[in-house]
């Protein structure tokens, strides 16, 4: 992911959606070199992160403690 695809942010990593479906998020790579820290890969509308929503159900149930996702860190 670091040659095809598209970039939300100014990194040499790319995105590319119909990757990020089939590796849990991964595929949202230019993403993650944006925030790294965020657990939620996804930053805009027509982009889906699979992993977010069992990482946002175990936060509700008070089993991880993730770090700030992309939109609270901007």
């Amino acid at each position: 992911c670091h040659y095809h695809g598209y970039r939300n942010f100014d990194n040499t990593a790319t995105n590319i959606r119909s990757i990020a479906l089939l590796t849990g998020g991964e595929g949202l790579h230019n993403n993650h070199h944006g925030f790294p820290r965020s657990p939620k890969f996804s930053f805009t509308k027509s982009e889906f992160d699979p992993a977010w929503p069992i990482i946002w159900l175990l936060t509700k149930l008070k089993l991880a403690h993730p770090y700030k996702t992309i939109k609270q860190s901007t």
